[in-house]
This record gives structure tokens, sequence and C-alpha cells, in this order.
């Protein structure tokens, strides 16, 4: 992209998000009858408008596809806190369930709504309280699920149990469910993204077995939004898959590399009920 339209395209995303800026460098030099050769755009910016992670991605030419709907996926997993939680720290017990929900609610993923009937009773008491918890009557699984209920069922409860753990701590902001496109036209879609210290990190999160992904491959996502989005960023995956697990009882030794390679880290299965911890422990000045 012409450095002129880099500028322009800085300048209003800047206003838009109200971030304070000086230019600096080869072109703040020119600006004051000083010309010098430069190859790149520097910017001087306000550090407390730099914590939002809209504006910290933006700060890299870089969209945010679905800008209008960030509070309202903020506001959808803050109002699942409590049964996001109970799941974490009932998993193993509801798994088998939460694999039936996600054979059935699968191709319906972007769906508006979907009448869902299923015959499936569980035996388990953590099973039932879950279908209690989730607004299903007399352990009937059979409701008409909004989009977001189906997105929720089939993966994005761990999304919004990461989510709502960092919100926990002191990270300056944290979105989830963000859609970025880079200024090559790339795009993808990041469950949980915050930024802290004027650093960004992002949470990658998989749940159920994952069997088709038992080397780990989603952390190449985390190289990707590196590579093609040009952003400097730690990653953390988050998968409740067993198959990471080594037979010593630790993450695989290929995964842990693969890991280090992504400039990421990923937390044990056991672990992942006690994120708020884990993750303050592996980002500096978190609290």
């Amino acid at each position: 992209m012409h450095p002129k339209l880099v500028l322009e395209k800085l300048l209003t995303d800047f206003d838009r998000h109200n971030i304070r800026y000086a230019l600096m460098g080869g072109l703040a030099l020119g600006a004051w009858g000083v010309p010098r050769s430069t190859v790149d755009i520097d910017f001087l910016v306000n550090r407390e408008d730099m914590e939002k992670v809209e504006a910290y991605v933006t700060a890299y030419g870089i969209k945010v596809k679905n800008s209008n709907k960030i509070e309202q996926l903020k506001s959808n997993a803050l109002k699942n806190k409590d049964l996001c939680e109970w799941m974490a720290q009932n998993y193993k017990d509801i798994e088998v369930l939460l694999i039936k929900f996600y054979e059935h609610l699968k191709d319906y993923r972007d769906d508006k709504c979907f009448q869902l009937k299923m015959d499936c009773i569980p035996n388990r008491q953590e099973g039932k309280e879950f279908l209690r918890m989730s607004g299903f009557v007399d352990e009937k699984i059979e409701k008409i699920l909004l989009k977001h209920e189906i997105r929720f069922l089939t993966g994005d409860w761990l999304s919004d149990f990461c989510f709502n753990e960092v919100c926990k701590l002191s990270a300056d902001n944290c979105v989830t469910g963000i859609e970025l496109i880079s200024s090559k036209g790339m795009d993808n879609e990041f469950d949980v993204m915050f930024t802290k210290d004027n650093a960004l990190y992002i949470v990658e999160c998989k749940s159920l077995k994952q069997s088709h992904d038992k080397n780990a491959d989603i952390l190449y996502k985390i190289s990707a939004l590196q590579h093609d989005f040009g952003l400097r960023v730690k990653g953390f995956l988050v998968s409740t898959a067993r198959t990471i697990i080594s037979d010593k009882g630790d993450i695989k030794e290929s995964i842990v590399k693969r890991a280090e390679q992504c400039k990421s880290q990923v937390i044990h299965p056991d672990e992942i009920k006690n994120f708020s911890m884990w993750i303050k422990k592996n980002v500096n000045g978190l609290t």
C-alpha cells in the first residue's frame, strides 16, 4: 500500500478511536522543512489510548471486521460467567453431553436460530445440573436456540470462560470473538485477545477431544497472526483435548516445541479450571 494511503488510513482510524498521537521520524522532519529519506511511518501514541485492543490493532493498519458486535459479544460472555466457571470445574463429567450437543449443532453455528431436539437424558447428576443451568426444562433437551446459544454449546463456552478469567485480573482491555482483516485482505477470528502494559496477547480455545488436531496445529494460527497481520504477540492455547498429554502426564514435548516456535504456551487440560492463576504467572504485570 502506498505510504500516503497508509498515513491517511491511520489518521482516520486514530481519530475514530480518539487516539492521541504525534508524528515522528523522517516524515515529521519533512513537515518541518528538513527532508530525510524514510521507508516507514513513526508515531508517538498516548499509552492510555493504546490499551484498547481495537486501538492497538488499528494502529498496525488492521481492520476490525465486527467492531459493531464487540460489546455484545463481551456482554454475552459476562452473562455466562457463572455457567462457564461451573463447566470448567465439572468438564470431565459433562464432556459426553457436550459432544452430543456438538454433533447436533455443529452445522448450524452460523444460523440465527435452530430448533433443537435431542434424545439424550444424562445419567450423571452433573449432566442434569448442566441442563438445568442452561435453561432446559425437566431434563428435556428441546429448545429453540439463538445463534449465540448454539455457538456457546458447540465450544464458545470455553472462550467465554477464559475471557471472564482474564477480566478478573488487571488486564488493560479484553475482548472475545474479535474478527480481524489485515492490510492484505487476510481475515481471521480470535477467541480472546487482551492487552497489558502496551503488549498484545491472544488466547485460542479448543474444547472437546479435538481428535482431528492431535498435534495442536491450531498453534500455527498464532504464528499466522504474527506473519500475516504484522503483529508481535504472545499466544496461549487452552485445549481440553487429552491427546496433547504424553504418557508421563505432561504436555507432549513435540507440542511444547511447536508452541515455542509460535511464541506460545500451552496450558495442561487439568489446569484449565485454574486458568486465571496460570495466566497470571505467564504474563508480566498481570495481577
